[in-house]
């Protein structure tokens, strides 16, 4: 079994280092703009396979045999003013004079490190200050959430060298659309942060180094959250509802086995909860009891979104709350707080189809 104890990549132009269960992998090639050269586009992929065999989405457990938690967020940053300007103009240089078949192992590997970054099981995040030219700008196309500096520069700046953002491409197009990879591969102009989260490159925009730092803080913290995830929750619940009929039809004795196996699945969750944390310790603990005691796992969540809102609404946290949680609190308080029948879910459903 993979251990967090295992020893790591050797590397010379990145560095690793782990916090619990969020790895920060920060570029280390300041003096020259954290260019990508051939050893730290290989350096980078030897930690990103690292990383990733040792996520929680690839073991499947929470932690490992020595208790060390595995790995659930990856922050990739670049040290020194800048991010990344691209590929290393020495590179680049050599590419001229290699054969075809060497110039296609290189992108050949310079993919490898996009494909890995995109398809990596931890929640990526990358923070961009000064510049992402060409293939800094590919990895901000393949990480799950960016955070720039409004003064960050973002270039597909292939075209002013005379090349094509080839490799890049299959990633910026994902993340842009057919229509802004055109125009920025094209035009090959740099852009700022605005710009940047306008057409869809990055995710938020910072002013400061320090409001970047409160970003991730801030995104470490929903990723990391055990309680309730509103999304999940309400496709889930709403899918259910139009099967409600067919629920019904299972009898309670023959529901009492799949309870107590998604308890027994609960419990090494709940060892992962933030007990400390009010805001999310009462809802889980109220999600917790309430499906064995009335034998509903619907009741359990339900409860548990009523009591997490209601604590958000007191504390005086209402933005924090998006439209799928508020309108999943409107129908539970609704049903459970109100006539308590099914007939005001058929009214409303009613209405809405």
């Amino acid at each position: 079994m993979l251990r967090m104890s295992d020893v790591r990549p050797s590397a010379e132009f990145c560095s690793l280092s782990i916090d619990t269960s969020v790895a920060t992998l920060t570029l280390e090639r300041s003096d020259l703009y954290n260019a990508l050269n051939v050893q730290l586009i290989s350096e980078l992929i030897d930690t990103l396979d690292w990383t990733a065999q040792r996520s929680v989405g690839t073991t499947g457990s929470l932690r490992d045999q020595d208790g060390s938690e595995y790995l659930r967020v990856l922050v990739l940053c670049g040290a020194g003013r800048h991010f990344c300007a691209g590929a290393d103009i020495n590179m680049m240089r050599d590419a001229g004079v290699k054969t075809p078949e060497e110039n296609r192992a290189d992108s050949e590997r310079l993919d490898r490190l996009f494909n890995t970054l995109w398809a990596h099981p931890c929640f990526t995040i990358s923070t961009v200050q000064g510049v992402a030219l060409g293939g800094g700008a590919g990895l901000l196309a393949c990480s799950d959430h960016v955070i720039a500096l409004d003064s960050a520069r973002i270039a597909l700046s292939e075209a002013k060298l005379g090349i094509l953002p080839a490799v890049i491409g299959p990633y910026v197009y994902r993340r842009v659309g057919s229509a802004q990879f055109r125009r920025l591969a094209m035009l090959a102009g740099r852009f700022d942060g605005r710009e940047a989260l306008n057409i869809g490159m990055i995710d938020q925009v910072s002013t400061s180094s320090e409001e970047s730092a409160e970003m991730v803080d801030a995104a470490i913290a929903t990723v990391m959250s055990t309680g309730l995830v509103a999304v999940t929750v309400g496709v889930l619940m709403l899918t259910g509802l139009f099967f409600s009929d067919l629920f019904q039809a299972v009898p309670t004795f023959a529901a009492a086995c799949a309870l107590v196996i998604i308890g027994a699945l609960m419990m090494r969750q709940a060892a992962d909860i933030n007990w400390a944390d009010k805001e999310m310790a009462l809802p889980a603990f109220l999600t917790i009891c309430l499906m064995p005691f009335t034998y509903s796992i619907a009741d359990g969540i339900a409860w548990g979104i009523i009591s997490y809102v209601a604590i958000k609404l007191g504390m005086g946290k209402m933005d924090e709350l998006n439209p799928v949680m508020w309108t999943l609190f409107a129908l539970m308080a609704m049903f459970y707080l109100g006539p308590g029948d099914e007939s005001t879910f058929q009214y409303i459903f009613g209405m809405i189809f």
